[in-house]
């Protein structure tokens, strides 16, 4: 593999799944790439109609046809995680997410989190705000580039009491490499079968530290490190001000060129409340907090690994957000001077961090009345018409209402590639 060593991989094999249709295709991404959207369509039919054994009936499946998919190991500090992508299978050109069961999938992982699928409706909301991002977001985001429905059925009431019946689909994306995939798992719990995984994780560890932190031989770890820290501050200064928050940053949902990965709990915010997104995660305002965690859990299994790097500094990191957050203010609100830039982005990061839940029927004027009292205590005209992304209609309950009338559609033969294109044009 071009991307990590070897041992950071293990394959696993797939079977043709004919039930396969093309629904999406990023047109966008195909014309900035030079790439022929027939040939792609194509090259996706030939190479990425394929699922795990298990994923549907032995009637559903080509048996005749195979092919191998490598699932990409990677680290996280956390009692109860998966030994990588417990979804994804990479082929060395592309990676399939939704793609069924992997290896890695931990045998502790509750049920609806280790069926290896992907929902449709998941599918086309990763896809719009994979767009949203890599335009707007300081260094882009991994993109989708074709949505694949695959026909398959799954239940999805996550322990909540609201089953809904929904469509399965694929992924197609490019592979990024995470700082998890530098992190060893410490707690991994291999499903039967795979136990020997265990044995190789120190090894794949210091492999891929050396891949990616070596140069020509030369320790660059502090570089390396450095720059990722640098621009993921810049990733959080710019969620917080513009007010799309990720809700889940960590080790492996953002890239080491700081492109954000996999949007499942991404929305859209009225104002600078401390929001909590996700379910287990920290408010927008203090989601550093947990960052640092993750920070100094891979900082310190480079060290072990006697790679010439500091130590990790949750001091340093903070002076870091707040540095860039200033020049966020700068590029955001049009402020030419740094000095008030800072200041200003230290009263709104002081500016009365109450715990929200959003989408709780705040979608007021009152942080645009906000800015521009702030601005007059400062002296400087806060240009809050690059807010743009602070939409309600982007919170994430409004995207999924889209969505389930745009897939509603389709089952009327409605053409959801227009429908999710001209959704992305409005933004």
């Amino acid at each position: 593999m071009k991307t990590l060593p070897k041992s950071c991989f293990i394959p696993f094999e797939t079977t043709r799944n004919d039930n396969c249709n093309i629904i999406w295709i990023n047109h966008a991404y195909c014309h900035e790439n030079n790439i022929n959207v027939d040939d792609f369509i194509k090259h996706l039919e030939e190479e990425y109609f394929y699922v795990t054994d298990e994923y549907t009936t032995k009637s559903r499946q080509n048996l005749n046809d195979k092919k191998i998919f490598y699932a990409d190991c990677y680290g996280s500090r956390y009692q109860a995680a998966n030994g990588g992508s417990a979804r994804c299978g990479y082929d060395g050109k592309y990676q399939v997410k939704g793609i069924g069961r992997t290896p890695l999938c931990a045998e502790n992982i509750d049920i609806h989190h280790s069926t290896g699928k992907l929902t449709l409706s998941d599918a086309c909301l990763e896809a719009i705000w994979g767009e949203i991002c890599n335009i707007y977001f300081p260094f882009g985001s991994v993109r989708t580039l074709a949505v694949i429905s695959t026909g398959e059925l799954l239940s999805t009431d996550y322990n909540i009491g609201l089953e809904s019946i929904q469509e399965c689909a694929l992924t197609i994306r490019e592979f990024f490499i995470r700082p998890a995939h530098l992190e060893r798992n410490v707690f991994f719990r291999p499903s039967r079968g795979w136990e020997s995984l265990i044995e190789y994780e120190s090894t794949r560890v210091l492999d891929a530290q050396k891949k990616v932190l070596l140069s020509n031989g030369e320790d660059k770890s502090q570089a390396v490190l450095d720059g990722f820290k640098l621009k993921l501050a810049e990733v959080i200064s710019f969620s917080r001000l513009a007010c799309i928050p990720h809700g889940s940053i960590t080790s492996s949902n953002i890239c080491l060129n700081g492109k954000v990965i996999d949007f499942g709990t991404m929305t859209s915010v009225p104002g600078y409340k401390n929001y909590v997104i996700a379910r287990g995660q920290r408010g927008t305002w203090d989601e550093d907090v947990e960052i640092s965690r993750w920070l100094r859990h891979v900082t310190d299994g480079i060290i072990r690994n006697d790679f010439s790097i500091r130590h990790f500094s949750s001091e340093d990191f903070s002076t870091s957000i707040a540095t860039k957050g200033a020049e966020v203010i700068s590029r955001l609100f049009c402020v030419g001077d740094l000095i008030k830039a800072k200041n200003i982005y230290d009263d709104i990061a002081s500016y009365g961090k109450t715990i929200r839940i959003p989408f709780c029927g705040e979608w007021d004027d009152h942080l645009l009345n906000y800015l521009e009292e702030l601005g007059k205590s400062y002296d400087v005209h806060l240009d809050h018409n690059n807010l743009n992304l602070r939409k309600e209609h982007l919170t994430q309950e409004n995207i999924k209402n889209f969505l389930f009338d745009a897939l509603n559609k389709r089952r009327k033969n409605s053409n959801i590639q227009y429908e999710m294109d001209f959704f992305i044009s409005q933004i």
